[in-house]
């Protein structure tokens, strides 16, 4: 599988606590390979095997957040 990286900004993130746990659900995913989750700015920078990123939105959602922007 190829892999592929996308920025997604997220919302609700408030402290480390809610960086670490978006950080283990997102890497618990076995499509996702890598994912780097900054409080400030808000973001995730996700190296994955998907094709459809909108599988993303619902990944952070399952985390208590909500992507904002894709890039």
């Amino acid at each position: 599988m190829s892999a592929n990286n996308t920025t997604v900004f997220v919302d609700g993130m408030t402290c480390d606590g809610c960086v670490n746990r978006l950080q283990k659900v997102l890497e618990r995913n076995p499509v996702i390979d890598r994912a780097d989750v900054t409080l400030s700015p808000g973001k995730a920078v996700i190296q994955h095997s998907l094709s459809d990123v909108s599988a993303i939105d619902e990944i952070v959602k399952k985390a208590g957040f909500s992507v904002v922007n894709k890039e």
